[in-house]
């Protein structure tokens, strides 16, 4: 609605233009309502074709997304995400999981071991998410049995950034 109410207001703007122009110059008053009334076009074709296009786009998401598995739940876990980030070796904060499969992204930048646990409360390991050497980027799941509370246990030489979902 409100992009409909300044088309109008534009276009009114326009011929007010032109017809202020025409007294003035006709050959500019011609350009000056060629350009406006491109201007209408394109916001015409905003209102009627904008709209079709997210259309299109949510159809073919929906469909992704039933094709590849993904449910509410899984969606919702993503927007539950944890983002961690830091320099070198360190022991995070405590944070709670709920049983299931935990996702996890990573990235390293040092030239040495960057290593991953996750620890439950006690501080035993439950699964190893990263293990690798020197600058990285790479994605891993663990199985989380019970709801609680968890830690990790990272090992670094440089930044690193890890994402929970």
């Amino acid at each position: 609605m409100g992009v409909m109410v300044i088309s109008v207001v534009l276009l009114i703007m326009a011929f007010a233009l032109a017809i202020s122009m025409i007294v003035v110059r006709r050959r500019k008053a011609i350009i000056c309502v060629l350009v406006m009334w491109a201007v209408f076009a394109g916001i015409l074709a905003a209102m009627f074709v904008l709209p079709l296009v997210h259309d299109i786009m949510d159809r073919a998401l929906a469909r992704n997304a039933q094709a590849i598995g993904q449910n509410y739940e899984i969606s919702q876990a993503i927007l539950n995400q944890l983002e961690l980030s830091g320099t070198g070796d360190e022991i995070t904060d405590i944070f709670s999981l709920n049983p299931g499969l935990l996702r996890v992204e990573y990235g390293h930048t040092g030239n040495r071991n960057f290593i991953v646990y996750l620890l439950d409360n006690e501080g035993s390991v439950v699964g190893l998410l990263a293990n690798e050497i020197g600058e990285t980027r790479g994605s891993s799941a663990c199985r989380v049995n019970s709801s609680g509370s968890y830690l990790l246990e990272i090992k670094a030489d440089g930044g690193w950034a890890i994402i929970l979902y």
